[in-house]
This record gives structure tokens, sequence and C-alpha cells, in this order.
């Protein structure tokens, strides 16, 4: 159906692992949703995108200032909390 090739991006995420309890990187991820999903763009169909912050009080964050609708018009759907997508358990 796609055709993928050597060195193509596959997988997307934005995890606990990467610092998502910092709230200024993860209101950064939002606002790059944002102005991503104001000029059309998502993840192409054959990546696998997700978003699994560090807690439930993270995801407050992205509730409440309106960004977590941003990220999933460009895919990053929450998926889980902590340890989720870098072991495997994304879905």
């Amino acid at each position: 159906k796609y055709e993928i090739g050597h060195g193509d991006v596959v997988i997307a995420a934005i995890t606990s692992c990467t610092n998502t309890s910092n709230p200024s990187v993860l209101i950064g991820a939002g606002l790059l949703a944002r102005n991503a999903a104001a000029k059309g763009l998502k993840a192409k169909p054959w990546v696998k995108t997700s978003l699994a912050p560090g807690s439930q009080v993270v995801a407050g964050y992205l509730a409440d200032s309106g960004l977590q609708a941003d990220l999933d018009k460009v895919g990053f759907n929450l998926v889980g909390f902590g340890c989720t997508t870098c072991i495997g358990n994304s879905g």
C-alpha cells in the first residue's frame, strides 16, 4: 500500500522518557502541533504516532491549554501514561 524507504520515519512519539513531565517542553510540543495543524500538516498514514505523558497532571496541562486538540489533529493522541510506546505498549 505504501512504499517505505530506508531511513523513513515510521514511529513518532512524545513520551515520558523525553521529558513530557516538563511543562515547558510539553507546551512547546503542543504549540508546534498547533502551528502544524494550522498549516494542514499531519503525520503520513504509515507513521505510528503516540503521546504518553508522564502523568495525568501533564495531560491536564494540555487539556486546560487547549493544546491536546491540536496534538490530536496532527495525530498525537493520548495512548497512556508513563512507559508505553518506548517499550512497545502503544497498540
